[in-house]
């Protein structure tokens, strides 16, 4: 698939009056700014600072998407619809939050309609429309590890997106926020709607059925190295 948004380490322009992206690398000037103030350089016309946070924080919503959906395709193209709702209603927003927790409530929102329409076709089971192995999760290589050490990551983040997929999604999803995008419990709360106790008991309950689906397979303590 060619998708419009490429999910990439490689700095680039998303051209928003086109909703194409093409590579090129953007002033230094802009990627020193806080998300704040590229934020309201955006607000004043200025498109290259939205590019800037699109570079910012795309593989962070990327994973987040995969790791809600298990379908690599439809991550990267609601990734893209993601960053376009973000900048159509950046004038919503007030700063009364961090960008990040504004950005990941729109992309929990849209994960949530997206898998509700998946859930309709496929009668509430997990398994991707396309079958019952879901296409990979892209991966960014590392430079600083070996080709061993790549493939045993690798296989590591398939055994994590299997045992995710058997999680309920209201656990998945707290868990996916708190332990794998490292958002603080009083962010998600906000970002949810709900009581803080609640982000705390979903969070306990999702570790134990994780760590159940990977006994014998991975320490759920390696999580991070496997996302």
């Amino acid at each position: 698939m060619s998708s419009v948004l490429s999910i990439s380490r490689h700095p680039f322009q998303f051209s928003l009056s086109s909703n194409k992206v093409s590579f090129r690398m953007n002033p230094l000037s802009l990627q020193n700014k806080t998300d704040r103030e590229l934020v309201e350089l955006t607000k004043g016309g200025q498109k290259k600072a939205f590019e800037i946070l699109i570079i910012r924080w795309q593989s962070s919503i990327y994973t987040l998407c995969y790791r809600k959906l298990s379908h690599q395709e439809q991550a990267e193209e609601l990734t893209q619809e993601i960053f376009l709702a973000a900048y159509k209603h950046i004038a919503s927003f007030r700063n009364e939050s961090k960008f990040s927790t504004w950005l990941f409530q729109i992309a929990v929102n849209r994960c949530k309609n997206q898998h509700g329409y998946r859930d309709r076709r496929k009668h509430g089971h997990h398994e991707p429309l396309e079958g019952t192995h879901p296409e990979q999760k892209r991966e960014f290589p590392d430079q600083t590890l070996s080709a061993v050490q790549q493939i045993h990551k690798k296989e590591q983040s398939d055994i994590l997106q299997e045992a995710l997929n058997q999680i309920d999604d209201k656990y998945r999803e707290v868990l996916i926020l708190f332990d794998i995008q490292g958002i603080p419990q009083n962010e998600i709360a906000s970002m949810l709607n709900l009581p803080i106790g609640t982000i705390k008991s979903r969070i306990h309950r999702a570790r134990n059925e994780l760590a159940h689906a990977l006994k014998g397979k991975i320490n759920p303590k390696d999580i991070g190295e496997a996302k």
